[in-house]
């Protein structure tokens, strides 16, 4: 779910599919996700996609988003 207005920027990804969501506070990179679009404006509290099943590429692995902020700094404090 959005947690801001921001800016669809186009796929993060493309072995993971994600999505890279920005505005003028932050961008970052979400993975993981089957994103409903991959631009364009998106509104605080639309919803982003949905997880996708990570076993079928990862056995074992419990199916998790990954964030990553586009300069690389820790994403801690947007959580």
């Amino acid at each position: 779910m959005a947690v801001e207005d921001s800016m669809l920027k186009g796929d993060a990804s493309t072995i993971d599919d994600g999505v890279k969501l920005s505005n003028s506070a932050y961008c970052v990179k979400i993975f993981y996700i089957r994103p409903y679009q991959y631009s364009g404006p998106i509104s605080k509290g639309d919803k982003l996609g949905y997880l996708l099943p990570m076993q079928e590429q990862y056995l074992g692995v419990t199916s998790h988003l990954h964030l990553q902020m586009c300069d690389k700094s820790d994403p801690t404090p947007y959580i």
